[in-house]
């Protein structure tokens, strides 16, 4: 029922204009690749909240794994 927010500390509008998932599910364990495409009018730091059902286990992925999907 929720999807991931940005905040900005600095007040700034943060634009999301595409998003990429691979999602895939064996029966017990599901795993969620996700990318995407944002920016803002200028240099910022960013708050990303993505709420979860559970604690996830979080790994740094493979950049070209979409593309080869």
């Amino acid at each position: 029922m929720a999807d991931r927010g940005m905040i900005s500390p600095s007040q700034q509008a943060i634009y999301e204009p595409g998003q990429k998932a691979i999602i895939a599910w064996d029966g017990a364990t599901e795993m969620l690749y996700l990318a995407t495409d944002v920016y803002a009018e200028s240099q910022t730091s960013v708050l990303e909240i993505i709420p979860l059902p559970a604690l996830p286990d979080i790994t740094i992925g493979d950049p070209q794994t979409l593309q080869r999907m």
